[in-house]
């Protein structure tokens, strides 16, 4: 009961945070959306489509009432099937997809605070830098710069599919290995993004593991995951066939070039961009700006910088400790070294908790077995996976410079998926958001020392405000929807058309529509009239659920 309580408060916490981030819209959640109509109404779409779809004819999935008479039209977006499956019963209850599309967009926002929590409070056995490390991931400005595409925002289920292979591994438990395979399916379903995103960690994971000298009397886990993982792309590869047969069928040879090009990759600037609605940068007046919907927002805020030198100067601390307390141990000595127990104040009472369900005990620095609290080997591990990601968020070619790492990766199946690039930034978050845990563990553990508990938790409390101030969202911008009656009458007769084509006009001028072009960059011969022809499309998929 405890624990369950635990949780829920954590969550609670989240959702409060999330509900002040977003406070200005948050109240218009009914008949308005983020930013623009345009990618926001595209998912809306999505979504109720999937819905109507399993409901009706599943085999019929990408079949969509949309760009007649193309077969497999879905697949000319994510099918986001993940998301729909969650937030079609809210819309089907309520009869407005807009408010379901936009309540299952805010509580992610909280999960993946909450996810965050559950992978440092088990790295290191603190509640609080737990909390730190949640904040920051669920608020930095990254995460409301890809807000209005929930393929790529919802990254909630990355800190978990982490935490369930070092538990896995560590533990053994079955239950494990199933959630491992159920949270990477969940994040497959949602993106190919988050297929890539969630693949390389596990990937990272196993190497390491195959490497370490104390983990070879599990290789039978090697086996079970590997097995989950198979297993979890058969049922996803059915998925994937429509945008196989999209991209071989509806492309010609010499110009499918263009057709997968990268379309945005992060560039030097980007590290230094933050939207105009963080409070704290808008003040400062120095960075560059972005806007919500761009995705290019990567400043990770200053506080990091410190925190990060912080945990390292620590870890090289204990490391340099370690070595000398071997030396004097002297040849023969099977004395092991272990991290220091966790505090009751630092993990809280678990008497009553079913021993299943307490935290792993601690573990030796390094890999000397156990869970991996404060171990090295695992700091290291997301320091490696930050810098991969970094290497993969560049993109091809970064200063005219080949990048040999993405380009190989990249011709692998799913990857070639990826045109945006610059989106693998969520794993460089996330390795950072591990990166404050662990510098907040240590900071508590030396002011504990030094003062008290109650110094320690003041010390990690006000990191936690800092995080807060430094991200703080004001106002995000929002645009009105129809929804119910004010949505044209005509979509709504001509719902009881069957079997009709129906064509919107006028039609946006195209200046290149007979030569191929990328769709993100067809000439509608003013950059008005492009803006028109994208709300008036996307306002026309949206009409036609009604």
């Amino acid at each position: 009961m405890k624990v369950l309580k635990e949780h829920l408060l954590v969550i609670f916490i989240f959702l409060v945070l999330a509900l002040i981030f977003t406070a200005s819209f948050a109240a218009n959640m009914n008949d308005a959306v983020i930013s623009s109509r345009v990618d926001n109404l595209l998912n809306v779409w999505i979504m109720s489509w999937d819905g109507h779809a399993i409901v009706s004819n599943p085999a019929a999935l990408f079949q969509a009432n949309i760009n007649y008479p193309s077969p497999d039209s879905l697949a000319f977006s994510e099918h986001i099937l993940s998301f729909a499956l969650v937030a079609e019963p809210i819309a089907a209850i309520t009869g407005n997809p807009i408010f379901a599309y936009n309540f299952v967009a805010f509580i992610g926002f909280a999960l993946c605070g909450y996810t965050m929590y559950l992978l440092v409070k088990y790295l290191t056995r603190n509640r609080l830098a737990a909390l730190a490390a949640g904040a920051f991931f669920a608020l930095v400005p990254y995460h409301f710069s890809t807000i209005v595409h929930v393929h790529v925002t919802l990254y909630c289920l990355q800190p978990l599919i982490i935490l369930l292979l070092f538990r896995y591994f560590e533990e053994g438990r079955t239950r494990d290995l199933v959630g491992l395979g159920v949270a990477f399916m969940a994040q497959s379903l949602l993106s190919w993004y988050q297929l890539a995103f969630s693949s390389i960690p596990i990937a990272l994971f196993l190497i390491w593991q195959l490497f370490s000298r104390r983990r070879r009397e599990k290789a039978r886990y090697f086996v079970y995951v590997i097995g989950v993982l198979i297993l979890c792309m058969i049922i996803v590869i059915p998925f994937a066939l429509p945008y196989f047969r999209l991209r071989s069928d509806y492309i010609p040879e010499e110009e499918s070039e263009p057709a997968i090009k990268v379309v945005s990759h992060a560039s030097v600037g980007d590290y230094f961009r933050v939207l105009p609605q963080n409070w704290f940068y808008d003040k400062l007046g120095f960075l560059n700006t972005g806007s919500v919907g761009e995705g290019n927002s990567l400043f990770p805020g200053f506080l990091v910088f410190p925190l990060a030198l912080t945990a390292i100067y620590f870890l090289i601390k204990r490391w340099r400790e370690d070595r000398s307390s071997r030396a004097h141990a002297g040849p023969g000595n099977d004395m092991e070294l272990v991290d220091e127990p966790p505090t009751q104040e630092e993990m809280g009472p678990e008497e009553g908790t079913p021993p299943e369900e307490r935290a792993p005990p601690p573990a030796g620095a390094g890999d000397s077995g156990g869970a991996p609290a404060l171990s090295r080997s695992c700091f290291l591990y997301f320091v490696v996976l930050g810098i991969v990601a970094f290497v993969l968020s560049i993109g091809p070619n970064p200063r005219g410079i080949s990048n040999i790492f993405y380009k190989a990766l990249h011709k692998l199946p799913f990857y070639g998926f990826v045109r945006f690039p610059i989106r693998y930034h969520i794993l460089v978050i996330l390795s950072l958001a591990v990166i404050i845990g662990y510098a907040c563990t240590y900071i508590y553990r030396y002011v504990k020392v030094r003062k008290d508990k109650t110094w320690a938790a003041a010390a990690i409390a006000a990191i936690i405000v800092l995080i807060l101030f430094e991200f703080l969202v004001v106002s995000l911008p929002y645009v009105g929807v129809e929804v119910g009656d004010a949505v044209p009458r005509i979509y709504k007769d001509l719902d009881q058309v069957e079997e009709a084509v129906i064509v919107e006009a006028p039609m946006p001028f195209v200046d290149n529509s007979v030569v191929f072009e990328d769709p993100l960059t067809i000439n509608y011969g003013t950059l008005e009239n492009t803006f028109n022809a994208a709300i008036w499309e996307q306002d026309a998929i949206y009409f036609s659920i009604n």
